[in-house]
């Protein structure tokens, strides 16, 4: 890495509350895509049917898709550091349900689709959220670096986490996929409540002439 990249890096890792962020979001990455494998393997378990294999999928991707000009509206209009505390909060729910019934065997595909749907909306509205939330936690000079630590940390995760995620369910099985993604949802929100951060009210109003607050 060019010592010019190395310090631009440096730079936006010296801000606590981005430096917080960061540790917990890569773990979150990591995680999202452990239990991606893991729904699908055991959606393929279950069923053994290509189709429930592609709709667990669908229902975990599509609704960003569907719900991101609401998602992207609403993070606006939000305090974005609560709202992703409060949406992580119900995907470490839907991780512990999920590692429950895989561990007592009560999973069926339908509660699997249910909960993969369920997740797909909760993360619509998360996304938005964290992108909006960067500028607020580093220097105006260190947000293009933020940027891009947040995608290296992102396509890293893609990348290798399904390696991870074939790993841990060949010793421990499925359920501890769900286990492992839990665990990095909790981590991400106690790195989340660490954050020290206040956002002013916004003042100025939009082309509907009401006056928005963040």
């Amino acid at each position: 890495m060019p010592k010019k990249d190395f310090d631009a890096v440096k730079s936006a890792l010296a801000n606590d509350n981005y430096r917080y962020y960061a540790a917990g979001n890569v773990l979150s990455h990591f995680g999202t895509w452990i239990q991606r494998v893991g729904m699908g393997w055991l959606a393929w378990e279950l069923t053994e049917s290509p189709f429930w294999l592609g709709a667990i999928g669908f229902a975990d991707m599509v609704p960003a898709m569907v719900l991101a000009p609401f998602a992207g509206a609403i993070a606006d209009r939000v305090n974005r550091l609560k709202g992703i505390q409060f949406t992580q909060l119900l995907a470490l729910l839907q991780a512990l349900i999920l590692t429950f019934l895989a561990y007592t065997s009560m999973a069926t595909i339908w509660w699997l689709f249910g909960l993969a749907l369920f997740r797909g909306v909760v993360m619509s509205f998360n996304q938005p959220m964290r992108f909006s939330l960067l500028p607020s936690l580093v220097e105006r000079r260190d947000l293009p670096s933020a940027i891009a630590i947040n995608s290296i940390s992102f396509n890293l995760a893609r990348s290798l986490g399904p390696v991870l995620a074939s790993l841990i369910i060949a010793i421990w099985g499925v359920g501890a996929a769900f286990f492992i993604n839990a665990l990095s949802f909790l981590i991400f929100i106690i790195s989340l409540y660490a954050i020290d951060l206040v956002i002013p009210p916004r003042d100025k109003k939009n082309h509907f002439g009401i006056s928005l607050e963040r």
